[in-house]
């Protein structure tokens, strides 16, 4: 095949100037993407830990605080981890956390570009978000500090115990009432004050009470007028068993043999979530 028109036209382009300048923007269009490629793929080498760190990694683990009855008090801890070897992990749930943090990662090569082009611009647009939005918790300069640090948005889950009816009161119609009357600011107050005792009740139970006296605490103060009576009764449990462990802090097989003990010493009976109170005079006074 004669290949010389080609030649001669190919030499005739790059003899155009027009053409040598359009090369050109093309060219740097191209190199740029492809040294930010390459200078991403030497920040990576740079700051990923070597292999055998990795392979005698030794986390942040969690320290633990435990009372007299080996109830969990406070956990400390940077970073909640708990080591399981490898080995012990299922496959299954292997699987299951390459699927979530990378869908094909049984079908590409180690690096999915497409993916990886569609988190940057992801990341960008959640960022623009994220900036535009970050003002929106927060009451004008002109407001009081106090009042500002009540607006700021906290970021918090609730999660109901049985079917519920959620009353939603706006903000302004609080604050609005707040400035008009002062008993209901004196009521919110008060509230406040009875909650924040109770919680500083919680926490000296938490320490100074056996897992026993607490039990035994919630059962009577379920119903205080009947367990005042210092005559037998029946109470019910609201929720179940793990969620009432959970909110004295013990574990739910310790509430269990704590019910097991008191029904064994004939002073409750357990019936599902219905408990006897046997004699509430003989519960009270006992200690384990």
């Amino acid at each position: 095949m004669d290949f010389s028109p080609l030649i001669r036209r190919l030499r005739a382009l790059t003899a155009d100037r027009e053409f040598r300048t359009w090369f050109r923007r093309i060219g740097l269009l191209l190199a740029i993407p492809a040294c930010l490629f390459v200078l991403a793929l030497a920040w990576s080498w740079l700051t990923l830990p070597p292999l055998e760190r990795l392979e005698r990694m030794e986390p942040s683990l969690i320290t633990r605080m435990f009372d007299k009855d080996s109830n969990v008090l406070r956990e400390y801890y940077v970073e909640r981890r708990v080591w399981t070897p490898l080995e012990r992990v299922p496959p299954r749930q292997i699987q299951a956390v390459l699927a979530i943090e990378d869908r094909d990662f049984w079908t590409h090569g180690g690096v999915d570009l497409p993916a990886i082009g569609a988190s940057l611009l992801s990341a960008v647009s959640v960022t623009e978000f994220m900036v535009e939005t970050s003002t929106a918790t927060y009451l004008p300069r002109s407001d009081s500090a106090a009042t500002a640090s009540i607006v700021e948005s906290f970021a918090t889950m609730a999660q109901t115990l049985a079917d519920s009816m959620l009353l939603h009161v706006s903000r302004k119609a609080v604050f609005d009432e707040i400035e008009r009357s002062a008993d209901f600011a004196r009521r919110m107050l008060a509230g406040l004050s009875r909650r924040l005792h109770s919680l500083i009740s919680d926490v000296e139970s938490y320490s100074m009470q056996s897992g026993t006296e607490r039990v035994i605490g919630y059962l009577l103060r379920q119903d205080e007028e009947l367990a005042a009576a210092n005559s037998a009764y029946v109470m019910r449990l609201t929720t179940s068993k793990a969620v009432v462990a959970s909110r004295l802090n013990v574990t739910p097989e310790h509430f269990s043999r704590i019910l097991h003990d008191l029904t064994e010493q004939k002073l409750i009976e357990v019936e599902g979530r219905e408990i006897r109170i046997v004699d509430p005079a003989r519960l009270r006074a006992f200690h384990g």
